[in-house]
């Protein structure tokens, strides 16, 4: 029996993530040297690598100064506005979701906190 379901890359993943972000998180760049995607590809390497902006933008070959990333993160996000960006992950999150899993009803775990 052979199995026909795609093997996925860590691109192929990457690419994914990005996107369904892209359309749901409130950040943006459009300058001529860091776009709305470098910054997704930084925040996306430094959760994955767990690693920081600095060590990221030092290995990533083509990505914008760490400086710049950081203006551009501190200009958009703040500290007050975490709930709301915590409603735009969620909504890439549940976004991403095959229409499958809403089928029947799933058990599920929750570990709660109050502040993310």
């Amino acid at each position: 029996m052979t199995n026909h379901t795609p093997k996925l890359t860590d691109r192929a993943v990457l690419h994914h993530a990005r996107i369904h972000l892209r359309d749901h998180l409130p950040l943006h760049a459009d300058g001529y040297v860091c776009t709305t995607d470098d910054l997704l590809q930084v925040l996306l390497g430094v959760a994955v690598n767990q690693a920081t902006i600095e060590a990221l933008c030092a290995d990533l070959v083509g990505t914008p100064d760490p400086e710049t990333i950081r203006r551009y993160l501190n200009a958009q996000l703040r500290v007050d506005e975490l709930p709301a960006l915590e409603a735009h992950v969620n909504a890439a999150l549940v976004d991403a979701l095959p229409t499958h899993v809403w089928a029947r009803p799933r058990d599920v775990a929750i570990d709660f906190h109050d502040r993310p």
